[in-house]
């Protein structure tokens, strides 16, 4: 990995009922004391079909960690999940988390969440990096072969030549679903949504510069960790 032009991190945590003080955190009071308190410049109430207030979403804020600025791209409070959205790696958004989590409790006059009080916990993150990786290596040989050179005269047919065709490709993309959940996650009606693991040319770059965006359901010491097993193993 010669280096990280961006990282993102997104967590998420899906309580158990009636942990987050939802209804106190509705009051004006309290949602412009914790607005005031991040800086964050939007703030959206999101309802149901029934007109019944589901969530509210904090857009744009920042938070000081040891002397360093840092953006909350999101924050958005469920009646029994929290997200968090930020533009820096994932050490310093768990950091973030636990203050976020200490300013709710504080609001709401609880004490402060407990572990026990968690029934799913998840990170997702997203970067642009710059790899050691060369597109055509993640395919079959013969498949790559196919698609980049067999599929030239037929697609410049198409156009009736009036054009020079090129093929390469564009997205190299898993699924990563969850299944047998553990009982807790059943007895509260909890779910884990299926996750993209994607590894693709960053828009506006050619496989060429290998410029690549990133995303996987893991924190960020670990992403990097495994790309860069993946060029050490491509390079065999």
């Amino acid at each position: 990995m010669r280096n990280i032009l961006t990282v993102s991190t997104r967590t998420s945590r899906v309580y158990k009922p009636d942990v987050i003080p939802f209804s106190i955190l509705s009051t004006m009071s309290s949602l412009k004391a914790f607005q005031e308190f991040y800086k964050f410049i939007n703030f959206e109430k999101i309802e149901g079909a029934d007109g019944t207030i589901t969530a509210f979403k904090f857009l744009n804020g920042e938070v000081q960690i040891n002397e360093q600025v840092v953006p909350i791209s999101e924050l958005t409070i469920e009646t029994r999940r929290i997200l968090l959205l930020i533009q820096e790696a994932g050490d310093l958004a768990e950091e973030i988390r636990s203050l976020i989590d200490e300013r709710i409790a504080d609001i709401g006059k609880i004490g402060a969440f407990k572990e026990s009080d968690v029934i799913v916990d998840s990170v997702d993150t997203q970067m642009v990096a710059e790899l050691d990786i060369n597109m055509e290596d993640l395919y079959a040989p013969k498949a790559y072969s196919f698609m980049t050179e067999a599929m030239v005269q037929p697609c410049t047919a198409s156009v009736k030549g009036k054009a020079e065709v090129e093929i390469y490709p564009d997205r190299f993309s898993f699924k990563v679903k969850y299944n047998n959940y553990v009982n807790e996650i059943n007895q509260y009606g909890a779910m884990i949504s299926p996750k993209p693991l994607v590894l693709e040319p960053r828009v506006q770059t050619h496989p060429n510069q290998q410029i690549f965006f990133i995303s996987a359901p893991v924190d960020s010491i670990t992403l990097v960790s495994l790309i860069e097993k993946l060029e050490k193993s491509l390079k065999k």
